[in-house]
Protein backbone atom coordinates (compact mmCIF):
# COMPACT_ATOMS: atom_id res chain seq x y z
CA UNK A 1 0.00 0.00 0.00
CA UNK A 2 2.71 2.24 0.45
CA UNK A 3 4.89 1.87 -2.12
CA UNK A 4 1.24 1.93 -4.25
CA UNK A 5 1.02 5.55 -2.18
CA UNK A 6 4.39 6.81 -3.17
CA UNK A 7 4.89 5.84 -6.51
CA UNK A 8 1.08 7.69 -7.29
CA UNK A 9 2.00 10.58 -5.70
CA UNK A 10 4.92 11.51 -7.53
CA UNK A 11 3.28 10.80 -10.81
CA UNK A 12 0.08 12.72 -10.16
CA UNK A 13 2.96 15.18 -8.56
CA UNK A 14 4.81 15.06 -11.96
CA UNK A 15 2.39 15.46 -14.50
CA UNK A 16 0.74 18.40 -12.34
CA UNK A 17 4.43 20.05 -12.22
CA UNK A 18 5.49 19.34 -16.21
CA UNK A 19 1.62 20.31 -17.10
CA UNK A 20 1.67 23.45 -15.51
CA UNK A 21 4.69 24.44 -16.44
CA UNK A 22 3.98 23.66 -20.39
CA UNK A 23 1.37 26.31 -19.66
CA UNK A 24 3.93 28.89 -18.42
CA UNK A 25 3.76 28.37 -14.62
CA UNK A 26 7.22 27.69 -13.06
CA UNK A 27 5.22 27.47 -9.55
CA UNK A 28 3.13 25.27 -9.73
CA UNK A 29 5.57 22.39 -9.63
CA UNK A 30 7.02 23.49 -6.69
CA UNK A 31 3.61 23.50 -4.94
CA UNK A 32 2.65 20.19 -6.28
CA UNK A 33 6.04 18.41 -5.22
CA UNK A 34 6.14 20.18 -1.78
CA UNK A 35 2.93 18.34 -0.86
CA UNK A 36 4.30 14.99 -2.14
CA UNK A 37 7.43 15.46 0.18
CA UNK A 38 5.71 16.69 3.02
CA UNK A 39 2.83 13.73 2.81
CA UNK A 40 6.04 11.26 2.04
CA UNK A 41 7.77 12.88 5.43
CA UNK A 42 4.70 11.66 7.51
CA UNK A 43 4.78 8.53 6.78
CA UNK A 44 8.66 8.42 7.54
CA UNK A 45 9.85 7.64 10.80
CA UNK A 46 13.58 9.20 11.03
CA UNK A 47 12.28 12.69 8.98
CA UNK A 48 15.10 14.61 9.67
CA UNK A 49 17.53 12.67 7.88
CA UNK A 50 14.98 12.08 4.93
CA UNK A 51 14.60 15.46 4.87
CA UNK A 52 17.90 16.01 4.57
CA UNK A 53 18.76 13.15 1.96
CA UNK A 54 15.65 15.00 -0.18
CA UNK A 55 17.46 18.26 -0.45
CA UNK A 56 20.86 16.30 -1.34
CA UNK A 57 19.25 14.81 -3.96
CA UNK A 58 17.41 18.06 -5.18
CA UNK A 59 20.83 19.81 -5.43
CA UNK A 60 22.32 16.84 -7.13
CA UNK A 61 19.46 16.62 -9.86
CA UNK A 62 19.33 20.88 -10.62
CA UNK A 63 23.19 20.85 -10.89
CA UNK A 64 22.80 18.00 -13.31
CA UNK A 65 20.39 19.42 -15.26
CA UNK A 66 21.86 22.96 -14.84
CA UNK A 67 24.95 21.82 -16.39
CA UNK A 68 23.32 20.34 -19.40
CA UNK A 69 20.67 23.68 -19.66
CA UNK A 70 24.31 26.02 -19.82
CA UNK A 71 25.86 23.93 -22.40
CA UNK A 72 23.01 23.32 -24.76
CA UNK A 73 21.66 20.30 -24.73
CA UNK A 74 18.22 20.49 -22.58
CA UNK A 75 15.60 23.63 -23.08
CA UNK A 76 12.80 24.95 -21.22
CA UNK A 77 10.87 26.91 -23.66
CA UNK A 78 8.03 27.73 -21.60
CA UNK A 79 9.92 29.20 -18.41
CA UNK A 80 11.46 31.75 -19.47
CA UNK A 81 13.13 34.16 -16.73
CA UNK A 82 16.47 36.42 -15.89
CA UNK A 83 17.73 33.79 -13.78
CA UNK A 84 16.92 30.74 -15.67
CA UNK A 85 19.77 31.55 -17.75
CA UNK A 86 21.81 30.21 -14.91
CA UNK A 87 19.90 27.70 -13.04
CA UNK A 88 16.93 25.24 -14.09
CA UNK A 89 13.49 26.64 -13.44
CA UNK A 90 12.12 26.11 -9.99
CA UNK A 91 9.67 23.44 -10.93
CA UNK A 92 12.58 21.18 -12.83
CA UNK A 93 14.28 21.12 -8.98
CA UNK A 94 10.95 20.29 -7.15
CA UNK A 95 11.25 17.19 -9.45
CA UNK A 96 14.19 15.91 -8.64
CA UNK A 97 13.06 16.66 -4.83
CA UNK A 98 9.80 14.20 -5.44
CA UNK A 99 12.20 11.85 -7.41
CA UNK A 100 13.85 11.06 -3.98
CA UNK A 101 10.38 10.56 -2.32
CA UNK A 102 11.19 7.14 -4.05
CA UNK A 103 14.11 5.20 -2.92
CA UNK A 104 12.20 4.85 0.55
CA UNK A 105 9.21 2.92 -0.91
CA UNK A 106 8.38 2.17 -5.03
CA UNK A 107 11.92 2.06 -5.46
CA UNK A 108 13.30 -0.19 -2.93
CA UNK A 109 13.94 -3.11 -4.79
CA UNK A 110 16.59 -1.12 -6.97
CA UNK A 111 18.82 -0.67 -3.66
CA UNK A 112 21.72 -2.87 -3.78
CA UNK A 113 21.64 -3.25 -7.52
CA UNK A 114 23.50 -0.82 -9.12
CA UNK A 115 23.93 -1.85 -12.67
CA UNK A 116 19.89 -2.78 -12.40
CA UNK A 117 19.31 1.10 -11.19
CA UNK A 118 21.29 2.24 -14.27
CA UNK A 119 19.65 0.56 -16.94
CA UNK A 120 16.62 1.48 -15.21
CA UNK A 121 17.64 5.08 -15.34
CA UNK A 122 19.20 4.97 -18.63
CA UNK A 123 15.39 3.92 -19.87
CA UNK A 124 13.03 5.92 -17.40
CA UNK A 125 15.02 9.13 -17.47
CA UNK A 126 14.63 9.73 -21.29
CA UNK A 127 11.08 8.44 -21.21
CA UNK A 128 10.01 11.13 -18.69
CA UNK A 129 11.89 13.80 -20.87
CA UNK A 130 10.11 12.51 -23.82
CA UNK A 131 6.85 13.12 -21.79
CA UNK A 132 7.73 16.76 -20.90
CA UNK A 133 8.76 17.56 -24.49
CA UNK A 134 5.51 15.78 -25.96
CA UNK A 135 3.33 18.44 -23.06
CA UNK A 136 5.90 21.20 -24.54
CA UNK A 137 7.62 21.83 -20.78
CA UNK A 138 11.01 20.87 -21.68
CA UNK A 139 12.79 20.85 -25.39
CA UNK A 140 16.13 18.81 -26.68
CA UNK A 141 18.47 21.27 -28.61
CA UNK A 142 19.31 20.04 -30.89
CA UNK A 143 17.28 17.09 -31.20
CA UNK A 144 19.40 14.62 -32.41
CA UNK A 145 20.54 11.01 -31.40
CA UNK A 146 23.54 12.05 -29.14
CA UNK A 147 21.19 14.55 -26.98
CA UNK A 148 19.26 11.60 -25.95
CA UNK A 149 22.09 9.40 -25.32
CA UNK A 150 23.60 12.26 -22.74
CA UNK A 151 20.43 12.15 -21.36
CA UNK A 152 20.19 8.36 -20.79
CA UNK A 153 23.81 8.61 -19.58
CA UNK A 154 23.00 11.55 -17.06
CA UNK A 155 20.32 9.48 -15.58
CA UNK A 156 22.01 5.86 -15.88
CA UNK A 157 24.44 7.52 -13.20
CA UNK A 158 22.09 10.05 -11.52
CA UNK A 159 19.64 6.94 -10.29
CA UNK A 160 22.07 4.47 -9.03
CA UNK A 161 24.01 7.46 -7.08
CA UNK A 162 20.93 8.46 -5.36
CA UNK A 163 19.81 5.08 -4.12
CA UNK A 164 23.30 4.58 -2.93
CA UNK A 165 22.96 7.94 -0.78
CA UNK A 166 19.14 7.09 0.16
CA UNK A 167 18.56 6.23 4.06
CA UNK A 168 19.31 2.13 3.51
CA UNK A 169 18.37 1.45 7.35
CA UNK A 170 14.03 0.79 7.21
CA UNK A 171 13.12 1.21 10.38
CA UNK A 172 9.67 0.68 10.76
CA UNK A 173 6.96 3.14 10.60
CA UNK A 174 5.76 4.84 13.98
CA UNK A 175 2.37 3.53 15.25
CA UNK A 176 1.26 7.14 14.56
CA UNK A 177 2.50 7.06 11.34
CA UNK A 178 1.27 3.91 10.42
CA UNK A 179 -2.27 4.59 11.61
CA UNK A 180 -2.32 7.51 9.47
CA UNK A 181 -1.43 5.78 5.85
CA UNK A 182 -5.33 4.77 5.21
CA UNK A 183 -6.04 8.64 6.53
CA UNK A 184 -3.22 10.03 3.82
CA UNK A 185 -3.43 7.19 0.94
CA UNK A 186 -7.40 8.24 0.93
CA UNK A 187 -6.76 11.95 1.35
CA UNK A 188 -4.75 11.97 -1.53
CA UNK A 189 -7.42 12.02 -4.03
CA UNK A 190 -8.46 15.11 -2.16
CA UNK A 191 -5.34 16.86 -2.49
CA UNK A 192 -5.13 15.75 -6.72
CA UNK A 193 -8.39 17.87 -6.61
CA UNK A 194 -7.45 20.66 -4.96
CA UNK A 195 -3.99 21.06 -6.84
CA UNK A 196 -6.13 20.29 -10.00
CA UNK A 197 -8.44 22.86 -9.33
CA UNK A 198 -5.88 25.03 -8.20
CA UNK A 199 -3.69 24.65 -11.57
CA UNK A 200 -7.25 24.98 -13.25
CA UNK A 201 -8.16 28.08 -11.73
CA UNK A 202 -5.23 29.43 -13.02
CA UNK A 203 -5.88 30.30 -16.65
CA UNK A 204 -8.02 33.29 -15.49
CA UNK A 205 -11.06 34.22 -17.08
CA UNK A 206 -12.27 32.22 -20.08
CA UNK A 207 -12.22 32.95 -23.43
CA UNK A 208 -15.94 33.07 -23.71
CA UNK A 209 -16.42 35.40 -20.93
CA UNK A 210 -14.21 37.44 -22.38
CA UNK A 211 -16.08 37.08 -25.67
CA UNK A 212 -19.30 38.11 -23.25
CA UNK A 213 -17.53 41.24 -22.12
CA UNK A 214 -16.27 42.18 -25.40
CA UNK A 215 -19.92 42.05 -27.63
CA UNK A 216 -21.12 44.34 -24.73
CA UNK A 217 -19.52 47.19 -24.94
CA UNK A 218 -21.01 49.92 -27.10
CA UNK A 219 -17.92 50.50 -29.06
CA UNK A 220 -17.72 47.32 -30.65
CA UNK A 221 -21.74 47.14 -31.86
CA UNK A 222 -20.08 47.52 -35.68
CA UNK A 223 -18.35 44.09 -35.48
CA UNK A 224 -21.33 42.59 -33.17
CA UNK A 225 -23.13 43.34 -36.03
CA UNK A 226 -20.90 42.03 -38.59
CA UNK A 227 -20.21 39.06 -36.29
CA UNK A 228 -17.55 36.53 -35.70
CA UNK A 229 -16.13 33.59 -38.05
CA UNK A 230 -14.69 30.79 -36.52
CA UNK A 231 -12.96 28.32 -38.93
CA UNK A 232 -10.42 25.29 -38.13
CA UNK A 233 -7.86 24.88 -40.42
CA UNK A 234 -4.04 23.32 -40.63
CA UNK A 235 -1.14 25.79 -40.09
CA UNK A 236 2.11 25.14 -39.40
CA UNK A 237 3.85 27.08 -36.98
CA UNK A 238 7.40 26.62 -36.33
CA UNK A 239 7.57 24.16 -38.49
CA UNK A 240 5.14 21.89 -36.99
CA UNK A 241 1.75 21.18 -38.98
CA UNK A 242 -1.16 21.77 -36.78
CA UNK A 243 -4.82 22.24 -36.21
CA UNK A 244 -5.87 25.71 -35.46
CA UNK A 245 -9.18 27.77 -34.61
CA UNK A 246 -8.95 31.13 -36.05
CA UNK A 247 -11.25 33.76 -35.10
CA UNK A 248 -12.44 36.62 -37.34
CA UNK A 249 -14.79 39.19 -38.47
CA UNK A 250 -15.35 40.10 -42.05
CA UNK A 251 -16.93 43.27 -42.84
CA UNK A 252 -18.21 42.99 -46.52
CA UNK A 253 -17.84 45.08 -49.94
CA UNK A 254 -20.81 46.26 -51.83
CA UNK A 255 -20.50 43.81 -54.93
CA UNK A 256 -19.16 46.41 -57.52
CA UNK A 257 -16.74 46.96 -54.86
CA UNK A 258 -15.99 43.41 -53.89
CA UNK A 259 -15.30 42.72 -57.57
CA UNK A 260 -13.05 46.21 -57.91
CA UNK A 261 -10.66 46.30 -55.05
CA UNK A 262 -8.55 43.74 -53.48
CA UNK A 263 -9.19 43.58 -49.13
CA UNK A 264 -7.88 44.94 -46.20
CA UNK A 265 -6.67 42.89 -43.64
CA UNK A 266 -6.63 44.33 -39.95
CA UNK A 267 -3.50 42.62 -37.87
CA UNK A 268 -3.76 43.85 -34.12
CA UNK A 269 -1.18 44.45 -31.46
CA UNK A 270 -0.82 42.62 -27.83
CA UNK A 271 -1.87 42.32 -24.99
CA UNK A 272 -5.21 43.26 -27.84
CA UNK A 273 -7.64 41.58 -30.20
CA UNK A 274 -9.79 42.28 -33.58
CA UNK A 275 -12.09 44.14 -31.72
CA UNK A 276 -9.24 47.03 -31.14
CA UNK A 277 -10.05 48.03 -34.46
CA UNK A 278 -13.87 48.43 -33.95
CA UNK A 279 -13.76 52.80 -34.00
CA UNK A 280 -11.54 52.63 -37.13
CA UNK A 281 -13.96 50.15 -38.81
CA UNK A 282 -16.95 52.81 -38.09
CA UNK A 283 -14.38 55.41 -39.25
CA UNK A 284 -13.78 54.34 -42.65
CA UNK A 285 -17.58 53.70 -43.05
CA UNK A 286 -17.93 56.80 -42.46
CA UNK A 287 -15.32 57.81 -44.67
CA UNK A 288 -15.83 56.15 -47.67
CA UNK A 289 -18.56 57.92 -48.83
CA UNK A 290 -19.64 56.92 -52.62
CA UNK A 291 -16.49 55.38 -53.04
CA UNK A 292 -17.50 52.30 -50.91
CA UNK A 293 -15.62 49.85 -48.79
CA UNK A 294 -13.57 47.10 -49.89
CA UNK A 295 -13.90 43.31 -48.23
CA UNK A 296 -12.06 43.97 -44.70
CA UNK A 297 -10.86 41.07 -42.22
CA UNK A 298 -9.40 41.57 -38.73
CA UNK A 299 -7.94 38.15 -37.29
CA UNK A 300 -7.21 37.57 -33.10
CA UNK A 301 -3.41 36.49 -33.26
CA UNK A 302 -2.68 33.37 -32.10
CA UNK A 303 -2.34 33.93 -28.62
CA UNK A 304 -4.22 36.79 -27.80
CA UNK A 305 -8.08 37.95 -28.15
CA UNK A 306 -9.99 34.88 -28.41
CA UNK A 307 -8.09 32.37 -29.64
CA UNK A 308 -7.94 29.62 -27.89
CA UNK A 309 -4.76 28.18 -26.46
CA UNK A 310 -2.60 26.04 -29.01
CA UNK A 311 1.24 27.46 -28.72
CA UNK A 312 3.58 26.41 -26.61
CA UNK A 313 5.86 29.07 -26.47
CA UNK A 314 4.93 32.49 -28.45
CA UNK A 315 6.97 34.26 -30.58
CA UNK A 316 6.85 36.88 -33.29
CA UNK A 317 7.65 34.28 -36.20
CA UNK A 318 4.91 32.02 -34.59
CA UNK A 319 2.36 34.97 -34.59
CA UNK A 320 3.46 35.83 -38.21
CA UNK A 321 3.42 32.17 -39.59
CA UNK A 322 -0.21 32.32 -37.75
CA UNK A 323 -1.29 35.38 -39.93
CA UNK A 324 0.07 33.79 -42.90
CA UNK A 325 -2.06 30.71 -42.49
CA UNK A 326 -5.12 32.82 -42.31
CA UNK A 327 -4.19 34.53 -46.04
CA UNK A 328 -3.81 31.15 -47.00
CA UNK A 329 -6.78 30.00 -45.27
CA UNK A 330 -9.16 32.61 -47.54
CA UNK A 331 -6.91 32.44 -50.22
CA UNK A 332 -6.74 36.09 -49.31
CA UNK A 333 -3.86 38.21 -52.48
CA UNK A 334 -3.17 41.00 -53.20
CA UNK A 335 -4.22 41.95 -49.77
CA UNK A 336 -3.50 45.73 -48.13
CA UNK A 337 -2.09 44.49 -44.62
CA UNK A 338 -2.18 46.56 -42.00
CA UNK A 339 -0.41 45.95 -38.76
CA UNK A 340 -0.28 47.90 -35.29
CA UNK A 341 2.39 47.72 -32.84
CA UNK A 342 3.61 44.06 -32.63
CA UNK A 343 0.97 43.25 -35.18
CA UNK A 344 3.06 45.83 -37.23
CA UNK A 345 6.17 43.49 -36.70
CA UNK A 346 3.86 40.46 -37.72
CA UNK A 347 2.76 42.21 -40.65
CA UNK A 348 5.75 43.64 -42.23
CA UNK A 349 7.38 39.64 -41.90
CA UNK A 350 4.11 38.03 -43.44
CA UNK A 351 5.43 40.29 -46.34
CA UNK A 352 8.63 39.54 -46.16
CA UNK A 353 7.67 35.91 -46.16
CA UNK A 354 4.35 36.15 -48.40
CA UNK A 355 5.37 38.67 -50.90
CA UNK A 356 2.64 36.82 -53.21
CA UNK A 357 -0.41 37.27 -50.75
CA UNK A 358 0.20 41.05 -49.73
CA UNK A 359 0.33 43.86 -52.41
CA UNK A 360 0.44 46.91 -50.15
CA UNK A 361 1.75 47.14 -46.23
CA UNK A 362 0.32 49.53 -43.65
CA UNK A 363 2.24 49.94 -40.42
CA UNK A 364 1.51 51.88 -37.33
CA UNK A 365 3.27 52.61 -34.69
CA UNK A 366 5.00 49.04 -34.83
CA UNK A 367 8.15 47.33 -33.73
CA UNK A 368 10.99 45.50 -35.80
CA UNK A 369 14.15 46.96 -34.25
CA UNK A 370 16.64 46.28 -31.34
CA UNK A 371 16.07 48.31 -28.65
CA UNK A 372 19.23 49.00 -26.33
CA UNK A 373 19.05 49.12 -22.59
CA UNK A 374 17.24 51.75 -20.84
CA UNK A 375 14.73 51.83 -24.07
CA UNK A 376 12.48 50.01 -22.12
CA UNK A 377 9.12 50.72 -20.51
CA UNK A 378 8.95 50.08 -16.88
CA UNK A 379 5.77 48.04 -17.46
CA UNK A 380 8.38 45.73 -20.29
CA UNK A 381 11.26 45.64 -17.94
CA UNK A 382 8.75 43.52 -15.52
CA UNK A 383 7.40 42.04 -18.10
CA UNK A 384 11.02 40.81 -19.55
CA UNK A 385 12.82 40.09 -16.27
CA UNK A 386 10.52 39.19 -13.14
CA UNK A 387 10.01 35.49 -12.20
CA UNK A 388 6.87 36.23 -11.71
CA UNK A 389 5.65 38.31 -14.99
CA UNK A 390 3.89 35.22 -16.31
CA UNK A 391 1.22 35.30 -13.47
CA UNK A 392 0.85 39.38 -13.88
CA UNK A 393 -3.01 38.51 -15.13
CA UNK A 394 -3.63 37.67 -11.05
CA UNK A 395 -2.75 41.38 -10.23
CA UNK A 396 -5.21 42.70 -13.09
CA UNK A 397 -7.25 45.51 -12.22
CA UNK A 398 -8.98 48.27 -13.85
CA UNK A 399 -7.68 50.69 -11.16
CA UNK A 400 -4.02 49.51 -11.40
CA UNK A 401 -4.43 49.11 -15.80
CA UNK A 402 -5.35 52.81 -16.64
CA UNK A 403 -2.52 54.87 -15.33
CA UNK A 404 -0.33 52.61 -17.02
CA UNK A 405 -2.92 52.47 -20.38
CA UNK A 406 -3.35 56.53 -20.77
CA UNK A 407 0.58 56.69 -20.90
CA UNK A 408 0.18 55.55 -24.46
CA UNK A 409 -2.61 57.68 -25.45
CA UNK A 410 -3.13 61.29 -25.87
CA UNK A 411 -6.59 61.88 -25.58
CA UNK A 412 -8.05 60.88 -22.48
CA UNK A 413 -9.25 56.86 -22.47
CA UNK A 414 -12.07 55.87 -22.59
CA UNK A 415 -14.03 53.82 -20.03
CA UNK A 416 -14.65 50.69 -23.04
CA UNK A 417 -11.13 51.00 -23.71
CA UNK A 418 -10.05 50.45 -20.48
CA UNK A 419 -12.79 47.61 -19.99
CA UNK A 420 -11.13 46.19 -23.40
CA UNK A 421 -7.93 46.08 -22.06
CA UNK A 422 -8.89 44.79 -18.87
CA UNK A 423 -10.81 42.15 -20.11
CA UNK A 424 -7.92 40.95 -22.92
CA UNK A 425 -6.28 41.07 -19.44
CA UNK A 426 -7.62 38.54 -17.71
CA UNK A 427 -6.81 35.37 -19.41
CA UNK A 428 -3.88 33.45 -18.46
CA UNK A 429 -3.13 32.84 -22.01
CA UNK A 430 -3.17 35.90 -23.30
CA UNK A 431 -1.17 37.01 -20.92
CA UNK A 432 1.76 34.46 -21.66
CA UNK A 433 1.43 35.21 -24.87
CA UNK A 434 2.11 39.39 -24.02
CA UNK A 435 5.20 38.34 -21.80
CA UNK A 436 6.50 35.62 -24.53
CA UNK A 437 6.36 38.16 -27.08
CA UNK A 438 8.03 41.04 -24.89
CA UNK A 439 10.92 39.04 -24.30
CA UNK A 440 11.06 37.74 -27.89
CA UNK A 441 11.27 41.00 -28.93
CA UNK A 442 14.82 41.88 -30.14
CA UNK A 443 14.84 42.85 -33.94
CA UNK A 444 15.93 39.58 -34.93
CA UNK A 445 15.11 40.51 -38.84
CA UNK A 446 15.69 43.97 -38.69
CA UNK A 447 18.49 43.72 -41.33
CA UNK A 448 15.60 42.20 -43.55
CA UNK A 449 13.29 45.11 -43.17
CA UNK A 450 15.38 46.73 -46.31
CA UNK A 451 14.28 44.10 -48.19
CA UNK A 452 10.90 44.88 -48.36
CA UNK A 453 9.49 45.93 -51.38
CA UNK A 454 5.43 46.38 -51.25
CA UNK A 455 4.45 50.33 -51.22
CA UNK A 456 4.56 51.12 -47.33
CA UNK A 457 2.40 53.78 -45.32
CA UNK A 458 3.66 54.57 -42.25
CA UNK A 459 1.04 55.90 -39.40
CA UNK A 460 2.81 56.83 -36.37
CA UNK A 461 1.17 58.61 -33.05
CA UNK A 462 3.41 61.86 -32.37
CA UNK A 463 3.21 61.07 -29.11
CA UNK A 464 3.99 57.73 -28.89
CA UNK A 465 6.22 56.91 -25.91
CA UNK A 466 6.86 53.04 -26.99
CA UNK A 467 8.37 53.77 -30.47
CA UNK A 468 9.09 57.15 -30.97
CA UNK A 469 8.29 58.61 -34.27
CA UNK A 470 11.49 59.83 -34.63
CA UNK A 471 13.37 57.22 -33.80
CA UNK A 472 11.40 54.53 -35.17
CA UNK A 473 9.31 55.68 -37.61
CA UNK A 474 11.46 57.47 -39.19
CA UNK A 475 14.02 54.64 -39.62
CA UNK A 476 10.85 52.73 -40.87
CA UNK A 477 10.64 55.24 -43.54
CA UNK A 478 14.62 55.36 -44.38
CA UNK A 479 14.94 51.52 -44.03
CA UNK A 480 11.56 50.67 -46.45
CA UNK A 481 12.10 52.49 -50.09
CA UNK A 482 9.29 54.76 -51.28
CA UNK A 483 7.82 54.10 -47.94
CA UNK A 484 5.42 57.50 -46.94
CA UNK A 485 5.39 58.65 -43.54
CA UNK A 486 2.13 60.28 -41.51
CA UNK A 487 2.63 61.53 -38.32
CA UNK A 488 -0.69 61.46 -36.46
CA UNK A 489 -0.90 65.06 -34.10
CA UNK A 490 -3.03 64.19 -30.58
CA UNK A 491 -2.02 60.59 -30.48
CA UNK A 492 0.51 58.40 -28.27
CA UNK A 493 0.91 54.69 -29.77
CA UNK A 494 -2.86 54.33 -30.44
CA UNK A 495 -3.86 56.21 -33.40
CA UNK A 496 -6.33 54.13 -34.36
CA UNK A 497 -8.31 54.30 -31.83
CA UNK A 498 -7.63 58.22 -31.07
CA UNK A 499 -7.64 59.55 -34.31
CA UNK A 500 -9.60 56.94 -36.09
CA UNK A 501 -10.90 59.22 -39.07
CA UNK A 502 -7.38 60.74 -39.57
CA UNK A 503 -6.25 56.96 -39.40
CA UNK A 504 -9.31 56.01 -41.74
CA UNK A 505 -8.27 59.07 -44.82
CA UNK A 506 -5.01 57.98 -44.55
CA UNK A 507 -5.46 54.25 -44.60
CA UNK A 508 -7.93 54.88 -47.56
CA UNK A 509 -6.18 56.67 -49.92
CA UNK A 510 -3.48 54.49 -49.33
CA UNK A 511 -4.98 51.37 -50.32
CA UNK A 512 -6.81 53.45 -53.20
CA UNK A 513 -4.16 54.69 -54.62
CA UNK A 514 -2.29 53.34 -57.47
Amino acid sequence: MKRITNFALFQVGWFLAVGAAARGSMWAGVLAMAIVVAIHLALVADRKREAGYILVAGLIGTVADTVLSILGVIMYPTSEAVWTQWIVPPWISALWLGFATLPRFSLHWLVGRPWLAAAFGAIGGPLAFWGGMRLGAVAPKPDSVITWIVLAVEYAIATPLLLWLAPQDQARIETRARRSVRFVASGTGLVVVALACLTAGCVGMKKSEIEHGLRALPKNSGIVEAGLMRRVAPVTLNGDPQEIEYVWTHIRARAGERASRPPIVLVHGTPASLFNWALLLSAIDAAAGDAGVPDIYALDVIGHGLSQPKAAHYTFQTCAEHVRGFLEMLDLRDVTIVGQSYGGEFAWRVALDAPERVKKLVLIDSSGYQRADGEWLPEEEKLRNWPGAQFGYLLNSRDRLRPALQLHFSVPLRDDQLEEMFLLCENADNWRAMTHLCRDENGTRQSEIARIAQPTLLIWGARDIAYTPDAYGRRFERDIAGSQLVIVPEAGHYPHEEQPAAVSRALLDFHNGH
